[in-house]
Formats: C-alpha cells, structure tokens, sequence
C-alpha cells in the first residue's frame, strides 16, 4: 500500500509569524525617528520528503516508523527510507514497506517465512523448512535434527524415491523395513539405502540383493561368517545338509567346535571354506592334543572304548579319549613322561636317581624322546629340588646366558630351570672359549643344586628348548 499522495508530494503547511516591535534608528542629525514593522513567514515540514526522510510537524523521525498501518524503515544516521534491504532480521522492499507475514522471495532470489516482521529461522512451516539463515530449503538433500528430508520446489517430498532410498509419509528415509518400488516390493536396510546382505525381517533372516530377497539355495559367506539358504530364508539350528551335519545360531550363523544337542555331544570343524568348516566330524580326530570319535552321523562316541587302527581307545562321557593303549608298552621315564603337558612342543624329565636327563616332544600321551643324556646333580648336602618346573620360571641373570662364572671354573651355556637351579655344563677352567676342565663328572650327585651336563647337551637346551617347556625332576 502506497503512502497518500498529498503525503508523498511532500505537503508543506505555513504558519505566519509576527516579530516583536523592532525599531530602527536613522544615522545623522537632520533625520527624523521612524519605525517599520516587518512580517516574515516559516514552513513547518510534515510527511515524506522528496530525499526520502520523513517529518511529523517538524520533527524528522529516525528509525522504525508506521505510517497508515504500514512499518518502515527510516536510516538511525541519515533519516532517509530503507528500501529493498535488511534491518536485523526484518525486510524492507523495493515501497520500503516491512514484509510482515507469510513466504515472500527476497531480491528475486531466497524465500523467506515472515511472522510480526520478523524471519524466522530453524523452523517448518508446512512442508517447508527455513535454514539457520532464514532460507528456504528448495532442492536436493537435506539434514534436519538428525534426519534426511529430499526437497523438490521448496517443499519436502513425501511418498518418493530418490536416488536408492525412499522418503516416507513424514518426509524422513524409510529405513529396515519394505518399500513398493514400481510393481515390487523392496527391502531397506538400516541406513534406507536397498539392502545387500542378511538382513532380519519379521524376525526369521534373509539374504537381499539390492533390496531384492535371494530364492536361492546355496551356502555364502558375509561378514567373514558362513551361513547356508533355503530358498532364501537363512538356515537355523542342526541339520543335515546334503550328507553331512551342520548346527547353526537362531541367527543363522554356523556354529563350530563342541556342542551338546537334545543330549547327544558333537563337534564341528572350525577351519576349512564354506560347506567344509562346521561338518559334524566322524570317525577318529585330534582336538587340543585329545583324541574323539564320531560315528556316522556325527555323534561322538562316549564311555566306551573302541579299538581303532591297532590301538586301544577309552572315551568318557565327553567322548574325550582318556587312555590308548599303544601297541608298543611304554616303561620307566617314556611312560612316565606321558602323563605331563607342556606349554611348548617340548618336555623334559630329570630322573636324580639315574642321573639321567631325557628331552621330549610330541604332547600329552604322545610324547616321543629325542634325546637322553647323564647328568651331575646336587650332592645330599645342597641337593636339586624335586617337582614340575617351566623353563625360566624365574627371571634372573642367567636365563639363557653364554656363560657364567663361579669361581675358580667357568659354566658354559647355562639355562635357568626356576629360581638358583640351572642346566649347565661341567665344570671348565676360566677362559675365553670351552677348553681344560675343572670337573667333569657325569653320572653323580655332587653340583650345588644346579644340574651339569656335556658341554653339547648343555648347549642343545640352550639353544633349541623354549622359555615355558615343562621340566619334571623327580
């Protein structure tokens, strides 16, 4: 609404005004006294000026003014009205009038959301949403509190596909869940995009491929685990597959290693490609070092014992062998040596008796000797401790050392059993390389405690047994 006419032209009212009595005196003698009375007239401005400032009877108005309903903006400095510009967060156009209410495209450009004057930011309106700035929104993607909103002409799309996704009724991406895509219906995953992979839906798992689900029968793997279809739908629970056993998770995931099903035990192979790794095992196989039998369907032979390959095998109500009897009768340390675990392929017995040291590998119940050797031990007044030790139990200087010295011989490659005891060699004179001995004695109890050995065995121990391999002196 444009301002009144008489108002624009800039109407100007008078006032007449009538100074007091001002005489004026004439200069010389011969001239008489006069007066005049002068009447001189002012003009008061009121309305809109032709330089764009504004008067209300005289007084220019600076800043916000409303004139005939209408809010205009007068400049703080120079009183002249704004025109098609901002003021804080209010628009003034091209009449200078202050946008009030509503949408309104600023300078041909942006649209803006007016209430009181005011933009507003942040904020929805309808369909539409005005930016931090005050902008509307009008095309493309859009992040909003967290969610994604598509926009076309300003407005949020609702009902439509972009791209690979889909925005739903309230504008947001439909995410886990169906969507009609032209004559199908597609499955989302959790970021609304279509769905590649296994996917729960309806609480039983399926296997998508962009957003179509698989009628396929097949093993696959994803996610670095295996899983077998069904038409589709992820296989759950035990099951023969072809001629094998398998046992899978209620999510679908194979399952391997021991396991207990409606009372009978199995096992399931942990290694091998898709279809190989999770087999119910048969027949006779090793796990951690124990041996187990399956029989043709899988399940493992428990409290019996059976006689395989030449052997005697004795399983418990795990179906864990606990005794072969092997055809060749073990006796003195290779039985003995049977019964002891080792963290390391190795093991070592130390019989004082005998003075007699053996070297093992293999593991528990099949350990075979690779060497046997004498030894000098501790003498009854500093005698070798009996019990089951590992290899460096206790740090110490002479873990693995070249050699130490106890004066007046030398040890050569000495290796710490536990705390002070040692395998070491005889006793040689102090020099820079093995040469003359001081003692060397064999097959005796006479060390301080430590156990003495050829400068070879000595050297075998210190070079190949690892930290941790179980030694047994007895």
């Amino acid at each position: 609404m444009q301002i009144k006419k008489a108002m624009m032209s800039g109407l100007i009212a008078a006032m007449v005004i009538t100074p007091a009595f001002n005489p004026v005196f004439a200069q010389g003698a011969d001239t008489a006294d006069t007066a005049t009375t002068t009447t001189t007239t002012e003009t008061v401005k009121n309305g809109l000026q032709a330089d764009g400032t504004y008067y209300e009877n005289g007084v220019q108005k600076k800043g916000a003014v409303t004139i005939e309903g209408h809010n205009y903006y007068f400049d703080e400095t120079t009183g002249v009205m704004v025109k098609s510009a901002w003021v804080g967060d209010s628009y003034y156009n091209l009449q200078g009038i202050r946008l009030e209410e509503g949408d309104h495209k600023v300078k041909g450009k942006n649209h803006y959301y007016f209430v009181n004057g005011v933009k507003v930011v942040s904020t929805w309106e309808g369909n539409a949403y005005y930016g931090e700035n005050g902008v509307r929104y009008e095309n493309g993607v859009k992040t909003i509190d967290g969610e994604k909103y598509y926009f076309k002409d300003g407005a949020k799309a609702i009902n439509t596909w972009y791209q690979d996704q889909f925005y739903g009724p309230e504008g947001t991406i439909v995410k886990s869940a169906y969507a009609a895509k032209g004559d199908i219906n597609v499955y989302l995953d959790e970021d609304g995009h279509l769905a590649t992979g296994m996917f729960a839906v309806n609480n039983a798992y399926a296997y998508f491929t962009k957003g179509v689900k698989s009628t396929a029968t097949k093993w696959f793997t994803y996610n670095k685990k295996n899983y077998y279809l069904v038409s589709g739908n992820v296989a759950t629970s035990f099951r023969k597959i072809g001629k094998y056993y398998y046992n899978f998770a209620k999510n679908g995931v194979l399952k391997t290693g021991f396991a207990t099903i409606k009372g009978k035990r199995y096992y399931f192979k942990t290694t091998g490609k898709a279809g190989v790794k999770g087999r119910a095992l048969t027949g006779l196989f090793k796990v951690k070092g124990a041996y187990y039998y399956g029989s043709k369907n899988g399940v493992l032979v428990t409290n019996k014992t059976l006689k395989l390959k030449g052997k005697k095998y004795t399983f418990n109500k795990t179906g864990k062998c606990t005794k072969v009897a092997a055809i060749r009768k073990l006796t003195g340390m290779d039985a003995k040596a049977q019964k002891y675990t080792s963290p390391t392929k190795y093991l070592i017995l130390v019989n004082k008796s005998s003075h007699t040291v053996a070297i093992y590998k293999g593991s528990q119940d099949n350990w075979k000797k690779v060497r046997s050797f004498l030894c000098t031990v501790g003498k009854p007044s500093t005698p070798t401790t009996s019990g089951v030790f590992h290899i460096g139990q206790t740090k110490g200087k002479y873990v693995k050392a070249r050699y130490f010295d106890s004066y007046p011989s030398r040890c050569w490659y000495p290796t710490r059993i536990h705390d002070g005891y040692m395998f070491h060699s005889v006793l040689y004179k102090i020099a820079p390389t093995p040469g003359a001995l001081n003692n060397g004695t064999l097959g005796a109890s006479l060390s301080h405690g430590c156990i003495r050995l050829a400068i070879n065995n000595a050297k075998y121990i210190h070079d190949v047994i690892p930290a941790g391999t179980t030694t047994v002196i007895y």
